[in-house]
Order: C-alpha cells, then structure tokens, then sequence
C-alpha cells in the first residue's frame, strides 16, 4: 500500500481492503490466543496465591504453636526454679532446727534468692541467719522438752515400764 486511496483503482481497493481484513481478523484470532493465554495464567496465579495463603496459613499455625509451646516452657521453668528455690531453702530451715519448717520458710524474705549459673541457690543465707538469731520461732530441740511433765526417758520405756507393756497373749 504504497499508494494513497484516492490513487488507487477499485481492484487495487478491494485487494487492499482483504489484505487489511486478513490482517485484522490475523491480529483478532491472536489476540483471542493471548486473550487464553493470559486467563490461563491468571487462574495459574490464583491457584498459586492460593496455595501461598494455604502455606502461609500454616505457617502461622506452626508459629503460633510454637509461641504457645515457648510460653508453656517459660512458665514451667519458672515452677520448677520456684520449687527448685523452696525444696533447697525448706532443706537449710530443716538443717536450721526449725520444729516448724514451714513456718520458718514463709518468714523467710526470698526477694533476692536465685539460682546461680552453677546451679546454686544463693540469696536466703542472711534472712535464715537472721531468723535464727531473732528467736521467733522454736526450734526443735526446745519443744521436745523443756523438762516439765516429760516422763522419765523422754517417753521411752525403761526397764521396769517395759514388762508393763508387754503385749497380752490372746487364746482361742
């Protein structure tokens, strides 16, 4: 089509006009197959970003889960310094003399006990020391007896009580 329209005879029209039409309905047929083509790849990309949100969704799953994991281990590992802290102190009161452990324990200021990298319950020494000295609570020497109204023996049978005790023979 190196000529004008206005220059051209009618044959030279109609031929110009076909080859237009066959280059249009070319470029309508291509771009139906790009047309495909690109529904295609988008229901590819929304499998995909399906699959993503699938995976992410999983993911987040998994990570809550292990959120969940990491704080059920914080708590029990601050249960277990708590109990590892009391059965070490509730040994030292009991080493102490306390003829009430327990109730020496809860005297006890424990704010600055803890347990050294070594494994070590450190921090109780001055408080037990210091309720020790204070004489608040008895210890067990002083209850088992002060001496007034404890049988001779301390409640242990002596010579004659023990034949006293013998058990009675029963017979049938």
């Amino acid at each position: 089509m190196d000529k004008k329209w206005d220059e051209m005879s009618q044959e030279e029209l109609l031929k110009a006009v076909k080859e237009l039409n066959e280059t249009l309905e070319g470029a309508q047929k291509r771009l139906k197959e790009v047309n495909a083509e690109s529904a295609a790849r988008r229901k590819e990309l929304e499998k995909f970003k399906e699959q993503e949100g699938e995976q992410l969704s999983e993911v987040q799953k998994l990570q809550a889960e292990v959120e969940a994991m990491k704080a059920r281990d914080e708590q029990r590992e601050k249960e277990n310094r708590a109990l590892r802290i009391k059965n070490v102190v509730m040994a030292k009161v009991s080493e102490a003399g306390f003829a009430h452990p327990e109730d020496a324990y809860s005297l006890l200021d424990l704010s600055e006990v803890e347990i050294a990298d070594d494994g070590q319950v450190k921090g109780y020494e001055k408080s037990l020391d210091a309720l020790v000295e204070s004489g608040r609570l008895p210890m067990a020497e002083q209850e088992k007896g002060a001496g007034f109204g404890t049988p001779r023996g301390r409640g242990k049978p002596t010579g004659d009580d023990h034949k006293e005790q013998a058990a009675p023979t029963i017979r049938i």
